[in-house]
């Protein structure tokens, strides 16, 4: 039993290990896959939010390191915000995230790039051009080519996650989680206006996105909502 065991692993380890529909796609077109360090990548974030921290309508603030090793990432929090949301900055771009109780709760949005540099210097976003050969993007129109990786990730990637902030960031609006931690079923976090919630017939646990400020008083916390 041991060596039928001990021949189907060595089996496995000699199997060739399948190419990503990136990987393919980079072949083909003569790209040469492009993907930051999380340190690059954090220098890449940092160097444009000293240039768009005013555009946040609560400022991201850097609160330390997730995971282990080699896959540790930065976390951000927005200041004045719930505890319960974070945002996480990777090799592959940004993901936010919800806690509940000091837990990791869900993950609900992935800005994700995968970068790829050109023969002629220029860099692209290959899932871009998986949508064209897919036939999910527009019709001869080619993915657009940026000079650097810091243009390509701030186009595809920090932009979005200021879209994503401006838009469920903001007073009147509160996480909803479905759900519980101690589940391993179906648990999912996401925000929406409070007034949709009051008007919802089946009960969720919701929290606020916005902070209770010391000494605010109950009408001045109500006004937000």
């Amino acid at each position: 039993m041991k060596n039928k065991k001990m021949s189907k692993q060595n089996a496995k380890k000699d199997r060739p290990r399948q190419k990503t529909l990136v990987e393919i796609v980079c072949e083909d077109q003569n790209l040469t896959e492009r993907r930051p360090s999380a340190e690059e990548m954090l220098k890449l974030f940092r160097r444009w939010l000293r240039s768009n921290m005013a555009r946040f309508p609560f400022s991201p603030v850097l609160i330390g390191m997730s995971g282990k090793d080699k896959f540790r990432e930065p976390v951000f929090r927005f200041r004045g915000v719930s505890e319960q949301i974070s945002f996480t900055v990777g090799p592959h771009g940004i993901r936010t995230h919800f806690d509940l109780a000091g837990e990791y709760f869900d993950t609900w949005n992935d800005f994700e790039v995968y970068a790829a540099k050109t023969p002629n210097g220029t860099f692209v976003c290959v899932m871009c051009l998986i949508e064209v050969r897919e036939g999910y993007g527009k019709k001869g129109k080619s993915p657009r080519e940026f000079k650097t990786l810091y243009d390509l990730y701030a186009d595809h990637c920090f932009e979005k996650l200021l879209r994503w902030a401006r838009k469920y960031v903001r007073p009147g609006n509160v996480i909803i989680y479905e759900g519980s931690i101690e589940s391993k079923g179906f648990r999912a976090a996401y925000i929406r206006p409070l007034r949709q919630i009051l008007r919802a017939q089946e009960p969720a646990l919701v929290l606020p996105v916005i902070q209770a400020v010391k000494g605010s008083s109950k009408r001045e916390m109500l006004a937000l909502y």
